[in-house]
């Protein structure tokens, strides 16, 4: 309604069988079907409606099957937005955290990472810069917008072959078919960059299978650290939460 008072033309499409597909069985991951990438292609901005494991992943993904550009832009926000309670003042406070983390990590060689649940690892960023994920993009900086605005994290890409230590995930999973919380906490065992042991119950069984998707699923290829007091454990957004670290 808002759309078409702004004098847009709303196109409407459902597009819950082949999410309804993806979310039934045990594939992380399929293509949108062709008239549906040639309609994101053709809109100027596309809104999707879906459960947060969907949106995640196809906001990973969409720069592979679609070109944004000033022209053709996606955004995602997550599901309760109107109960968050958030003002300008989040806004500019999760930014601010953003930059002084980004401030304080950036131009070193090696990030050591440690929790009280038994994560200890270091990691090289040498000549790696950041990539912020602030709440609010500056116009003409990205044409795809992240979940605005609780999100706020700094990642880094780290030297493929460098990683080593054990990391313990207690939080968040995306290795499952639906995006959730480790029932109990996973170990991984880095060395030389990469994942050679996962141990743990029911959901290291997840993680051990995505290790083996093809030669680089067991890279440690990011590092990503949070900014946002408002972003809500338990979601998406929990990765973006001050205080936590998550690792791709």
């Amino acid at each position: 309604m808002v759309a078409c008072e702004a004098g847009a033309d709303v196109l409407i499409v459902d597009v819950s069988d082949h999410v309804g597909k993806i979310s039934a069985g045990d594939t992380y991951w399929s293509m949108p079907p062709k008239h549906l990438i040639a309609i994101l292609q053709n809109s100027n901005v596309s809104i999707f409606t879906v459960d947060q494991t969907y949106a995640f992943r196809i906001s990973h993904h969409i720069r592979s099957f679609v070109q944004v550009s000033e022209t053709c832009s996606a955004y995602k926000v997550d599901p309760g937005m109107g109960t968050w309670g958030l003002t300008r003042k989040d806004v500019d406070r999760i930014t601010e955290a953003g930059y002084k983390i980004m401030t304080a990590i950036s131009g070193h060689d090696e990030v050591r990472v440690t929790s009280p649940k038994g994560t200890d690892v270091r990691l090289s960023i040498t000549g790696r810069g950041c990539l912020p994920v602030f709440p609010v993009t500056e116009r003409g900086k990205s044409h795809f917008v992240h979940a605005v605005p609780l999100w706020g994290e700094c990642n880094w890409a780290p030297i493929e072959n460098c990683t080593e230590g054990k990391i313990v995930i207690d939080g968040i999973t995306e290795a499952s078919t639906v995006l959730c919380a480790v029932h109990e906490p996973v170990e991984w065992i880095v060395r030389e960059g990469r994942v050679v042991e996962v141990l743990g119950a029911e959901d290291a069984e997840d993680f051990k299978k995505v290790v083996k998707t093809d030669g680089g699923a067991a890279v440690i290829g990011e590092l990503g650290v949070g900014g946002s007091h408002k972003a809500i454990l338990g979601t998406e957004s929990e990765k973006g939460r001050l205080g936590t670290v998550h690792f791709g």
